[in-house]
């Protein structure tokens, strides 16, 4: 996890660098491990990039997607309305699933490594 929450009241007033993740070590070097304990991580140098400090923005965005939304206009062409659709969390997941399963191999497929 690279910017853990503190806390559980709303709003969400502040996003905290993990200190114990190094890509969020602002010195860039060897010295990582210099003052890192098991206990605290990093004793210092932890930010975090201009994407995780515009984290809480995009979670009170009143244009935040909350809910899965399924193109109905089969038209992709520049310009076109995609006509999106609200559907269920579990529409959704059983849909992506449907098309997954569609992509694999069979398992017979005479490649290397053909079970027999």
């Amino acid at each position: 996890m690279g910017a853990p929450r503190w806390g559980t009241s709303a709003p969400l007033e502040k996003i905290e660098p993990n200190n114990r993740n190094p890509n969020n070590y602002s010195i860039i070097s060897t010295d990582f491990s210099k003052g890192y304990t098991e206990e605290y991580g990093c004793a210092e140098g932890g930010t975090l990039c201009p994407k995780g400090n515009a984290g809480i923005v995009q979670l009170y965005d009143p244009d935040r997607v909350k809910k899965p939304l399924k193109r109905t206009n089969p038209d992709k062409a520049v310009g076109a309305d995609p006509k999106w659709q609200e559907i269920s969390w579990d529409q959704a997941l059983d849909e992506i699933a449907a098309k997954m399963k569609g992509t694999t191999a069979p398992p017979d497929h005479g490649g290397p490594g053909r079970r027999r």
